[in-house]
């Protein structure tokens, strides 16, 4: 094992910033300017604003913690189910995290999922795919990750 390509260095301290830093500004930034970048967006709603504001802050919220708890998991638990939390962390958040605040809109709003969905296609949807795609690659093939968190069943096998 090569001591240089070991701990939360490189590429994989840049997939920590990026989870606990860039994604979070990045969704507070989308979120305001989804909920308050048109004033006719309110008025489209009617009534229905408070629920849609509200749902879409606790959403974000939520997004945002699950991002720094895969980024804390990776920092300061280093075995195997920390790299499988971060790859099932990054599509539940990137691409489930889109796919459930449509599901909310549609719910709240009475507009059919399909219709949000349909007007989503593009690259909303195609880049969060390609985001965990890259990632992932790295998560399983990177030596610096597979240095750093060791599989349980493989330190077992030393004493056996």
């Amino acid at each position: 094992m090569d001591d240089e390509l070991k701990g939360v260095k490189g590429w994989l301290l840049t997939f920590v910033i990026i989870m606990t830093v860039v994604s979070p500004l990045a969704v507070l930034v989308l979120t305001i300017r989804d909920l308050y970048g048109d004033p006719l967006i309110q008025s489209a709603y009617g009534e229905l604003w408070g629920s849609i504001e509200m749902f879409e802050w606790t959403h974000t919220i939520i997004l945002i913690l699950c991002g720094w708890f895969v980024g804390w998991r990776l920092v300061v638990i280093h075995n195997w189910t920390s790299v499988r939390i971060a790859i099932a962390g990054i599509w539940l958040l990137a691409v489930g995290g889109t796919l459930t605040e449509l599901l909310g809109v549609s719910l709240i709003a009475g507009i059919p999922f399909g219709t949000l969905l349909g007007a989503s296609v593009g690259p909303s949807l195609f880049r969060p795919l390609v985001f965990c795609t890259i990632w992932t690659a790295y998560l399983l093939k990177s030596e610096r990750v597979a240095n750093t968190y060791r599989d349980p069943g493989e330190q077992a096998e030393v004493f056996e």
